[in-house]
């Protein structure tokens, strides 16, 4: 009986302890006694409320009450309380309470509030330490005693429970308004300091009294004074550490200001005048934001110290919303994504203001302005500002308008963009892709130099070199501008326009100088300079104000046929107005558009001015086309021309500056063209196999050279990937091009293109490359380049350095599903599939040969990150770890630390559809494979580390290569000739030698039967990729001798004597589009008889095409440019066919028609009007009013049935193999309904009952039926299902719908479930969410996704949604001091109040420093990190035990407390968390409920 007893007392303890919480008794606290308040009195262990202290006399649990702190006397079983006061302890758990931090023995020095406490009077204490403790302290009323003064306050709030507030407050002392005998130091954490009107410090002569704060997650309320007197060292020091405010201000006068600024940091604004000033704001990865900035100042401008107006650096994510103003030496950093709201305006010191009003002796401001996203208002120096002054704009920056006054300076704006920019005098350079959306002036006040260079360099307005000998020079690469003003005195101060050009590559357009280069009145008196930068020419031509050189160079150009295109090709002239013999020529370039040459080839026509013995270089190509020789009447010149007398005379008959040019006249050929049409790797001179995994192309608009994949720099600092150019005739032109990459400062790689080749103009990002000798140009964009910079433990397998210049592919893997009877005999297959089944070892066909390959498994290796490569390697040691049962899973790590390196290894996937044996038909044979090319990622273990101890020889064998995962190979482009060989079945009865197909979509490749029974291969090979094949004996239907293949032509002419047809082709369309000029394409015996109309299009080409001796086929060549004959030879008919020249390529069509047959009652709509052999077709039946579907017969030409599956309004069939089907017909079928529905209601047996209006039952098409459902006691109603029909809900128990057409029966079904606390449809009682989804709504955390009756299950949860959900579990509290971040938070959106208390709180930052992220599903790494850190973010580990979230990552702390705590135990796994996985809402809500209720996973 006892041993019954205590086994039934054991059950209910077990029982007992499975129960949860709430299901335990839980006596009130007012079943013990509550003693009197005991603060001040006692030494306690102590409690925060509603906390279990102990038992009561009945042995029930005892709470504390809701509000306040509390000990428990064990002994007595007596509760005492506390409201009010201080705890001053060591520990977090006792201590001794007091009424005020004053005691007998005076103000401690370092407490802890437990209630809010105000101190008054006179007190004795240089620095006092409080931790709020989420209460307030009131020292406003505060003095100091006459003999020690406050002069240190460190302020923090550390709840002991909770979540830290950090509006609690401290009310400073308001003496500290007006305070001359101290400095002040003030560290404040978690907390607001609140000056009731300002924290003024004054110094004096000998007292160099100061103030210096430290804010962390802080706020300092009211303005801060630090007033100095000259020449001492006073100070004002604020260093604020991210998540706090000093939105008052400061302001410092004689006094040194330094200002450190962080994530989240903001300030009203900085006033530092009389002092050097140093101001750091780095707000990453939030904003740092500053309201203004005024350095120096009027008012104390006679200091000799104004020289140092300091340093202002916003780097990275600051802001100042308005303007900034300084004087003196001073230097301002703009940089990534920092922004200055207003102008920048500055006077670096007037002409008197050095000592006793000398001269200043110290330099000018220097502002840059660099960096991603950069933004400055405007930069304007001070008209009377003295001194030169330094800008700098670059690095895709933006800036407005930029002015320097006469004293000028140095402007530089390189690849940024800006307004008007105006200086004096000095030097401008535009350069590098940069763009002025405005005018440029420069030398208004003296001499300037303004240089405008580099590709796409624009400028939107004027510019205007203005009068005093200032000199703009514009050069290398593309410059556009509306306008180029030039003004100015033909005798003095003439300015000087230069132009320093590579051939053919800049184009200036525009009001002054137009396309032809033709002038407007404002050219006379100006001095224009060409400068060839490529040959290294000078050219000096000074224009004069009547007739003169440069206006008959263009006159002379416009003479030439109306040419509108005018280069300067080679220059070398100095001509001077008052002179006959200058001594050197200009060599002018004019393409005609008539022609006239040999053969009625263009001609090109050169004309020349120069002096006598001057050497003329002459071109051996124009415009592409290669230029044999020169001619000047009779005389034939190759290489140059040199100028004689008779030139010289006839140029200048009456000794001025005009006359008549020497014309030289060249017939150029048709070779040499360099239209360009396609791009390749330049294989030949990429020696080691580097880049033959990148993936290099023209776009679609054939104007953009894209370069994708990944570059390996092994070790290097740059890579060069040479790149072959191909035009329409098929001359290579070959050029080098130089990938060069650099890290900018925030780690972003970025990819530079430059070539010092003759010809090519290449620099910076999406640069342009014009080809030597042609119009085109091109953009390269290497946007898709990824470049290692990291040393990453990763390789193609076969190769050793990253790259995918040696390919092993790998065993193949198998799967057998029909063909073979037994699963015995589909496992044999299977096996010897994989052990006989193989790419090919050697020659010119082997996988690693093939591009597409290449850039496919390259494609595989750009993605991968060092983090991916940890985690897989990781993956591999557990699972050796797993399967040697080795449980110290504590070492694993340092026991399999030789599996280090990842392998991604290529391999085939076969798999086996269905095969046939020969049965006596000659092609019954036949076997269907998918084919498709995978990868393997592979732990590999190092050959020279030790195994690990215990691992037998057979364990080392097996784990040599540990699979981690694998994929699919997507390839592209050119596939290459790939070889493999397939094992065939055992009973596949075609014998050794026997010929057969292999056949793949439109192309076939022979091949031979090897090997004899039961190792019997096929050996083929492919060059269109994998999957699908079938293979058997049936001859394809055409084989062709020479195609043109990735834009090159390779085979054997027609006339060839050794003529062969390799090409196999099982649809004749695509023979016909690939054959090249000169090929001859042969048909296959048994192609279909009768006429076949065979489209032609594509480039200009003659081909022939040969039927069979005596065949019955006859051919229609169509096209446009297209004509054919046809001419007998030994019973074969041999067509010789003629596209005269070049048409767009039409789609090659599938070879049978499908056409369906209008009948009454409906129509079919077809998923294709064509179709090839073994396509399946869908039949979509679509009646009209007053009939329903009925059926669908489908026949082929012949009359022949073919078998249809379906019903209803669906149907397919497949098009018959084998049986030459020309033509397929499909018929449907209709039948009449009764226009009138039968609705009718089904009730399940439980939960409720539904009713409609449909009365008598009988309703006509298009009528409304209202449904209201009645549920019973403790249902509810889930919705309804309708046949044929879609109901809406109209409220909680009724909905609607309209009676469809075509249906003869409509039938009701409501559904219910158990009441669960919501309406939701999409939540029953049963889903492990239900519980948390009440609780949420029950809380006001959330009412559905748009609609009462939805919850939105199995959406996923965005960002903004789970900050709102913690926000209304927080108490949806209102939010304020929060400076808005985030371009994506709208003010007014429902999350807007959400996330700024998320922010203020410390549980978001964001995407990145200026984005939330709105819209984008949080991830559950987000989603416990959101969780942990509106949790306090309490003590954790970094170790949570999954392999998936390493210890470095944000997120492992939260982690580690989530799955603590029982919010989550993983993802489906106890190893994987899959923090990068997407939450959806009902896991939120759960996770939030668990967190709150102590429910756990």
């Amino acid at each position: 009986m006892k041993k019954r007893l205590l086994s039934a007392a054991l059950a209910l303890a077990m029982v007992l302890t499975l129960l949860p919480f709430s299901a335990m008794p839980v006596s009130a606290a007012s079943t013990a006694t509550l003693g009197t308040d005991q603060s001040g009195k006692c030494s306690v262990t102590w409690r925060k409320a509603d906390f279990v202290v102990g038992k009561d006399a009945d042995g029930n649990d005892v709470k504390t009450p809701s509000d306040g702190y509390y000990y428990w006397d064990g002994a007595s079983r007596t509760l005492y309380s506390t409201t009010s006061g201080v705890l001053n302890g060591t520990n977090a758990t006792s201590g001794t309470w007091y009424d005020s931090p004053v005691t007998a023995n005076g103000i401690l020095s370092s407490f802890t509030l437990i209630g809010n406490i105000t101190v008054s009077g006179a007190h004795s204490a240089s620095s006092i330490n409080v931790n709020l403790n989420n209460k307030s302290l009131d020292l406003q009323s505060y003095t100091d005693a006459a003999t020690t003064k406050l002069s240190g306050l460190t302020v923090t709030n550390t709840p002991v429970t909770g979540t830290a507030d950090k509006t609690q407050a401290v009310t400073l002392p308001s003496g500290w308004s007006s305070l001359s005998d101290r400095s002040i130091t003030l560290n404040v954490t978690n907390a607001t300091v609140t000056a009731t009107s300002s924290i003024t410090i004054t110094g004096a002569v000998g007292n160099n009294y100061g103030f210096s704060a430290t804010l962390t997650n802080a706020v300092l309320t009211g303005p801060v004074y630090v007033n100095g007197v000259p020449n001492n060292s006073s100070s004002l020091r604020l260093d604020m550490r991210g998540d706090s405010s000093a939105n008052s201000g400061i302001c410092a006068t004689y006094a040194t200001l330094d200002l450190d600024m962080k994530a989240g940091d903001s300030v009203g604004g900085v006033t530092c005048k009389g002092k050097k000033a140093t101001i750091d704001a780095n707000g990453y990865p939030k904003r740092a934001t500053i309201g203004s900035i005024d350095l120096g100042g009027t008012d104390v401008s006679g200091a000799s110290e104004n020289k140092s107006g300091g340093t202002i650096n916003l780097v990275s994510a600051a802001d100042v919303t308005g303007a900034i103003n300084t004087f003196g030496q001073t230097t301002i950093n703009v940089k990534d994504t920092s922004t200055v709201g207003g102008n920048i305006s500055f006077l670096s010191g007037k002409a008197t203001d050095g000592v006793n009003g000398a001269a200043p002796n110290w330099t000018g401001t220097n502002i840059n302005v660099t960096g991603y996203q950069a933004r400055v208002g405007g930069i304007i120096q001070a008209a009377d500002d003295s001194l030169k002054a330094t800008v700098k704009v670059d690095d895709t920056a933006a800036c407005g308008a930029i002015a320097l006054n006469e004293y000028g300076g140095t402007i530089t704006v390189s690849h940024a963009t800006t307004g008007n920019i105006g200086m004096g005098l000095g030097t401008l350079i535009v350069d590098n892709g940069a763009t002025v959306n405005g005018s440029i002036s420069v030398g208004t006040k003296g001499a300037a130099n303004a240089t405008i260079s580099g590709a796409n360099t624009t400028v939107s307005g004027v510019v205007n070199p203005n009068n005093k000998g200032t000199t703009l020079v514009i050069n290398d690469g593309k410059f556009t501008s509306t306008e180029i003003i030039a003004v100015g005195n033909p005798s003095t101060n003439v300015p000087k326009i230069r132009f320093e050009l590579e051939k053919g590559t800049t184009t200036v357009k525009g009001g002054t100088f137009g396309g032809s280069l033709q002038g407007s009145p404002v050219l006379s008196g100006i001095a224009y300079e060409f400068k060839n930068l490529n040959d290294k020419l000078y050219t000096y031509v000074r224009t004069a104000p009547v007739n003169d050189v440069f206006k008959t160079l263009v006159d002379m150009t416009q003479a030439a046929g109306g040419v509108n295109k005018t280069q300067i090709i080679d220059s070398d002239y100095d001509y001077d107005v008052a002179s006959t013999q200058g001594g050197a020529y200009v060599l002018f370039k004019v393409d005609h558009n008539t022609t006239g040459g040999v053969n009625n080839t263009p001609v090109s026509v050169l004309q020349i001015l120069g002096t006598k013995d001057s050497v003329i270089d002459l071109p051996d190509q124009v415009g592409g086309r290669k230029v044999s020789y020169w001619y000047k009447g009779e005389e034939r010149h190759q290489t140059n021309y040199i100028i004689t007398a008779e030139d010289v005379t006839a140029q200048n008959p009456g000794g001025g500056a005009t006359g008549t040019p020497v014309t030289l006249f060249a017939d150029s050929t048709a070779a040499g063209s360099t239209d360009i049409t396609a791009v390749a790797l330049d294989t030949a001179k990429d020696v080691n196999g580097l880049y033959k995994g990148l993936t290099i192309s023209l776009d679609a608009s054939g104007k953009v050279i894209k370069l994708s994949g990944l570059v390996d720099l092994a070790g290097k600092n740059s890579a060069s990937i040479p790149l072959k150019l191909v035009n329409s005739r098929g001359d290579d032109t070959k050029l080098k091009v130089n990938a060069l990459v650099s890290l900018s400062s925030n780690g972003q790689k970025r990819v530079y293109f430059t070539d010092p080749s003759t010809g090519l103009t290449i620099s910076g990002d999406n640069s342009i490359l014009t080809v030597a000798n042609s119009t085109q140009q091109f953009t390269l964009d290497g946007s898709g380049l990824v470049v290692r910079d990291i040393n990453l433990p990763i390789s193609v397998a076969g190769s050793n350095n990253g790259t995918t210049n040696g390919i092993a592919p790998g065993k193949p893997v198998a799967k057998v599903n029909g063909g073979i009877a037994g699963t015995a005999g589909r496992e044999s297959y299977k096996n010897a599939l994989e052990a006989n089944s193989q790419f090919a070892t050697s020659g010119d066909n082997q996988l690693k040969n093939s591009i597409a390959v290449q850039q496919s498994l390259n494609n595989v290796l750009k993605s991968v990150t060092k983090s991916q490569v940890d985690n897989w390697l990781a993956t591999a040691r557990r699972t050796i770890a797993t399967e040697l049962k080795d449980t110290n899973s504590a070492k694993y790590a340092e026991t399999y630390a030789a599996w280090d390196t990842i392998e991604v290894e290529p391999y085939l996937d076969i798999v086996v559809n269905n095969w046939t044996n020969k049965t006596g038909n000659a092609s019954s044979a036949s076997l269907d494979v998918n084919l498709t090319l995978k990868y393997r990622v592979v732990a590999v273990h190092r050959n020279s580390a030790a195994w690990p101890t215990g691992m037998t020889q057979e364990q080392q064998e097996k784990f040599k290569r540990v699979e981690v995962t694998t994929g699919n190979l997507t390839l592209t482009g050119d596939y290459g000739d790939i070889q493999l060989t397939l094992a065939l079945p055992d009973e596949f009865v075609p014998t050794t030698g026997t010929t057969l197909y292999a056949h793949h979509g439109n192309y076939a490749y022979g091949t031979t039967v090897t090997g004899s029974n039961r190792t019997r291969t096929v050996t083929f090979t492919t060059s269109h990729g994998f999957s699908p094949f079938t293979i058997n004996e049936k001859t394809p239907v055409a084989q062709s001798s020479k195609i043109i293949r990735n834009g090159v032509a390779e085979g054997k002419d027609y006339g060839a004597n050794d003529i062969s047809f390799p090409y196999l082709y099982d649809n004749l369309d695509t023979a016909v589009a690939e054959v090249a000029d000169k090929g001859a394409i042969k048909l296959f015996p048994g192609f279909k008889t009768g006429t076949t109309d065979v489209p032609v299009s594509g480039k200009a080409r003659i081909f022939r095409v040969i039927t069979e001796a005596n065949s019955q086929t006859k051919l229609n060549f169509t096209g446009s440019n297209t004509k054919f004959t046809g001419d007998e030879a030994n019973g074969n008919m041999t067509y010789t066919v003629t596209l005269s020249s070049d048409t767009a390529v039409a789609p090659t069509q599938k070879p049978i028609p499908v056409s369906a047959v209008a009948v009454t009652g409906g129509s079919a709509s077809l998923s294709a009007s064509r179709a090839d052999e073994g396509d399946t077709i869908t039949v979509t039946l679509l009646p009209v009013a007053g009939y329903a579907a009925a059926g669908v017969a489908v026949r082929t030409d012949t009359g022949a049935s073919v078998v249809v599956n379906g019903s209803g309004t669906r149907y397919t069939f497949v098009v018959p193999k084998g049986i030459n089907v020309k033509s397929i017909t499909v018929t449907p079928s209709f039948t009449k309904v009764n226009s009138n529905a039968t609705v009718t209601v089904s009730n399940p047996a439980v939960g409720g009952t539904a009713a409609t209006t449909a009365g008598n039952n009988q309703v006509a098409p298009g009528t409304p039926v209202t449904v209201t459902v009645s549920p019973t006691s403790g249902y509810r109603t889930m919705g309804i299902y309708v046949t044929n029909a879609t109901a809406s809900r109209t409220g909680a128990n009724t909905f609607s719908f309209t009676v469809p057409a075509n249906t003869t029966n409509v039938v009701v079904t409501p559904r219910f479930d158990r009441t669960n606390g919501t309406l939701f449809e999409d939540v029953w009682s049963y889903d492990y969410f239900s519980s948390a989804v009440a609780w949420a709504v029950g809380r006001g955390i959330t009412n559905g996704d748009g609609s009462v009756y939805r919850f939105g299950t199995g959406k996923s949860c965005t960002r903004e949604d789970m900050v709102t959900f913690l926000w209304r579990n927080a108490g949806s509290p209102v939010v304020s001091g929060v400076t808005n971040p985030f371009w994506d938070v709208q003010v007014g959106s429902y999350y807007y109040n959400a996330v700024m208390w998320a922010i203020k709180n410390g549980i978001t930052k964001g995407v990145s420093s200026n984005q939330f992220g709105v819209g984008r599903p949080v991830t559950r790494g987000e989603a416990v990190t959101f969780l942990y850190r509106a949790a306090g973010e309490p003590a954790a580990s970094t170790n949570s035990g999954f392999y998936d979230v390493p210890s470095s990552q944000y997120y492992a702390k939260a982690v580690t407390w989530a799955v603590g705590k029982g919010i989550t135990n993983g993802d489906g796994s106890t190893v994987r968390f899959n923090p990068n996985g997407s939450c959806l809402r009902e896991q939120i809500v759960t996770f939030m409920y668990r967190n709150a209720t102590g429910t756990r996973a």
